[in-house]
């Protein structure tokens, strides 16, 4: 029987367990340090209300996931998303909707989006960086008002030694026809029409069945992988592996492996991330206006964004719910605020949520008198920031790691898409955005685990 371990419990180690669970020529034991399973798709209950560690909403396709996301108690929701800038709401995406500006503002700003080099030009991602994709695309004004400022908060790193290869479908370049469009009606063109929520119990309720019948370890520490003799210690003890699915953040895998080279050491310390504070607010009262997320391009506004979990789904908490007032009684919002190594807080996590609470009265969010509660959350791990050094950095840690059994595809650069359904003969995975230092999303990291377990199978 062929042993396989998996490092990390979160969505993609709790796939890559659930799919192989059919194999009965395999010996699967997981290691997860934290004393829960889902990494950052776990949900937790505050006074009888769940929270999810980060917003996570399911837009993908269900045949990509199931039966590993139990879709059997969740509603699929039409998807108001909104932006905020200088005291006004506007309907996202913004480049088409110029209509909720005023006149003028709209014609100054449709001028730089109809006359940007992308328009004149007709090019598409062929800008140096990320910082002049945005000018290029959107013009100098449009960029300067819009984007710039969001992605300065949500990236927390110079724009200027960013890649675009990680932008795929997320920004598109709009059509003259849609900006002038936009200019007198408001357009729906946001990548996300419709998504996916739990009735109740928050986003991990998906993952009920696979976190019940894992056989992942919480509470275990990984101290060290060798790669040369198969072989990883916890503090549970040594465990010998005929495969090996890591799951983890590549850096920390990095760290942990023995005798690692130099060079391959210094690649790592070139991979970046995001690092993100949750503020999750609850008080009596109605949000308006309505929306089911919010972009915050405000520079003065730590605010960055905002998910309402008053409205993720159609069902409507009995305790949530005034059957006098016949309106709901209290709201929650989740309010997500960034730092990098490069670009720390600058205030404590209490002082954050003390001047994100005041934000969201400023912009009008609680009612006035309201009585509000807050509490916070910090994740390490947000998000991968696409410097320039990455895909270097990646190749140097790749080909060491192919030494020892990791397979390399042509696609493993492409961001959010497994276009794949194999992968070459190997006995060390990657799986995961954080992983594969990827932009993945759940249902991309579910499917790729997916893949890995079923070539496993094939071997086995």
């Amino acid at each position: 029987m062929k042993k396989v371990l998996i490092l990390g419990g979160g969505v993609s180690g709790l796939a890559c367990d659930f799919y192989l669970k059919s194999n009965a020529k395999v010996e699967v034991v997981g290691f997860e340090q934290n004393p829960y399973l889902g990494g950052h798709a776990y949900s937790w209950a505050e006074d009888e209300y769940f929270w999810d560690d980060g917003p996570h909403v399911f837009f993908g396709t269900k045949n990509d996931v199931e039966p590993f996301f139990n879709f059997s108690n969740d509603t699929e929701v039409n998807a108001t998303v909104l932006n905020f800038a200088e005291g006004k709401w506007i309907n996202h995406p913004v480049y088409v909707n110029l209509v909720d500006l005023p006149k003028d503002e709209a014609e100054n700003l449709s001028k730089s989006l109809i006359n940007s080099r992308a328009q004149l030009l007709n090019f598409e991602n062929e800008s140096s960086n990320y910082k002049n994709f945005l000018v290029d695309t959107y013009g100098d004004d449009y960029a300067e008002k819009f984007p710039l400022r969001y992605n300065n908060k949500y990236w927390r790193s110079n724009l200027s030694e960013m890649s675009t290869d990680w932008i795929n479908s997320r920004m598109f370049k709009p059509s003259i026809t849609q900006v002038l469009d936009g200019v007198n009606s408001r357009q729906n063109l946001h990548y996300i029409n419709k998504f996916r929520y739990p009735m109740k119990n928050g986003y991990l309720s998906y993952l009920k069945e696979a976190v019940t019948n894992s056989r992942i370890k919480k509470n275990t520490v990984v101290k060290e992988v060798n790669l040369s003799e198969r072989k990883v210690t916890t503090d549970l003890g040594e465990f010998n592996y005929d495969y090996l699915i890591n799951t983890m953040p590549l850096k920390s895998f990095i760290s942990m492996c023995k005798d690692v080279p130099m060079a391959v050491k210094e690649a790592s310390s070139n991979l970046e991330n995001t690092s993100m504070l949750i503020v999750n607010v609850t008080f009596e009262g109605t949000v308006d206006p309505f929306f089911h997320w919010a972009y915050i391009h405000d520079s003065s506004l730590l605010s960055t964004r905002i998910t309402n979990y008053s409205n993720l789904n159609d069902n409507f908490d009995e305790k949530m719910f005034d059957l006098n007032k016949s309106k709901l009684k209290v709201s929650r919002l989740q309010v997500e605020v960034y730092e990098s190594k490069s670009q720390p807080f600058e205030l404590s996590h209490d002082e954050i949520a003390k001047k994100v609470v005041a934000e969201l009265l400023l912009m009008g969010l609680i009612p006035k008198k309201s009585i509000v509660k807050w509490s916070i959350r910090y994740s390490a791990m947000a998000n991968v920031i696409f410097n320039l050094k990455r895909r270097n950095s990646l190749e140097k840690i790749f080909d060491y790691l192919g030494e020892y059994g990791l397979g390399r595809t042509k696609n493993e650069f492409d961001a959010n898409l497994i276009k794949s359904d194999s992968t070459p003969m190997s006995s060390l995975f990657l799986v995961g955005r954080f992983a594969q230092w990827n932009y993945y999303w759940t249902h991309d990291c579910a499917r790729k685990a997916k893949i890995v377990a079923n070539q496993i199978s094939k071997e086995a």
